[in-house]
């Protein structure tokens, strides 16, 4: 069953391999319990978080990821 046990499992082992989590704040995303898991376990794992707001331009997030020490 592809329930949110199912999708928390398959992407733990992205969360563990990547360096931080970038929340997309789409319309009440504070509301979705997928990125409330998500960002506890970022949280326990002592990897930050970083927030990139909505609406924001094709343009402007392509230079905000050039910033970006990855």
């Amino acid at each position: 069953e592809m329930n949110h046990g199912f999708w928390l499992q398959w992407c733990r082992p992205f969360m563990d391999a990547a360096a931080e989590i970038i929340v997309l704040q789409l319309p009440e995303w504070e509301k979705s319990r997928g990125i409330f898991e998500e960002r506890e376990t970022f949280c326990k794992l002592g990897k930050p978080e970083r927030f990139l707001g909505w609406p924001q331009t094709a343009e402007s997030l392509a230079d905000s990821i050039r910033h970006w020490n990855v």
